[in-house]
């Protein structure tokens, strides 16, 4: 990925908007994320990426602080989906989710 980086990025271009990024709570994969991460980059969003097995509680804390355009949610385990509709949940019940774009990427993996 440091080899497809500088290829990606634009130039001094205005910013298309902030994404938060991160593997759910229970999954440790992060190489779909991580693609999808630059490819946004490369289109001009600004990144927050938070890593892997990422709570709901803490994505909320960081969509308060930091106000996101968009939370993008990453998993390959089909056993950590749970995990994605309690962070959504989460943001319903902080009265956040209509002030933030949900995009849940999944990943199929082998155990898809």
């Amino acid at each position: 990925m440091a080899l497809l980086k500088p290829h990606l990025q634009q130039g001094n271009a205005q910013s298309s908007g902030k994404v938060v990024i991160g593997t759910i709570k229970g999954d440790l994969h992060n190489i779909g994320k991580n693609l999808v991460a630059l490819m946004l980059e490369g289109a001009g969003y600004e990144i927050k990426d938070l890593g892997t097995d990422i709570s709901s509680e803490t994505f909320i804390v960081v969509i308060k602080s930091d106000k996101p355009d968009i939370l993008a949610l990453s998993a390959l385990l089909t056993t950590t989906t749970p995990s994605m509709k309690q962070t959504i949940e989460a943001a319903k019940e902080a009265g956040l989710r209509d002030q933030v774009k949900i995009w849940v990427i999944r990943c199929p993996g082998r155990n898809s």
